[in-house]
């Protein structure tokens, strides 16, 4: 089957926002995740025991941490803790719409950069390659792809 195929959009706005932002939307949910503590019987019923609520804070307070010291490599953004933030030769988050078009195998660390290029590492790589439904049909979404994000990238892992 092979691993992922990773679809990127550029972010083009500065990393100091995304920080800003990513900080703000962490502490408002560890506020909630607090809040919790507090009202006991409706959380137990809805499956948030005592332990769960104390491992969810940790782990927010470790995304709170990361971003503060700078490691952006998967802070959230926006009002989402499911985009994760990547740094190639930009800011770039990932696209769930294009995921795993085709894959590849063996892990390379490949970054592709344009539809030309894509094609091109296809056509060379094709024995070691699997699509998604077809060959067809993953070229027209990469076509789409390229078309909407130029200035896109793909990654495997």
């Amino acid at each position: 089957m092979g691993c992922h195929t990773w679809f990127n959009k550029r972010l083009t706005i500065p990393v100091e926002q995304i920080k800003k932002e990513a900080i703000s939307n962490i502490e408002i949910v560890i506020k909630r995740w607090e809040s919790y503590k507090s009202t006991d019987q409706q959380m137990i019923f809805l499956g948030l025991t005592e332990e769960r609520i104390e491992n969810m804070l940790i782990f927010l307070n470790r995304c709170l941490q990361r971003c503060h010291k700078n490691y952006l490599g998967t802070i959230s953004y926006g009002y989402s803790l499911e985009k994760s933030i990547h740094l190639f030769d930009g800011i770039f988050y990932e696209d769930a719409e294009y995921h795993d078009l085709f894959r590849r195998g063996h892990y390379p660390d490949d970054i592709l950069k344009s539809y030309d290029e894509t094609i091109s590492y296809i056509e060379n790589n094709i024995d070691k390659i699997s699509f998604h439904i077809s060959k067809e049909w993953s070229i027209e979404k990469l076509k789409e792809f390229w078309t909407k994000y130029p200035d896109g990238l793909i990654y495997f892992g």
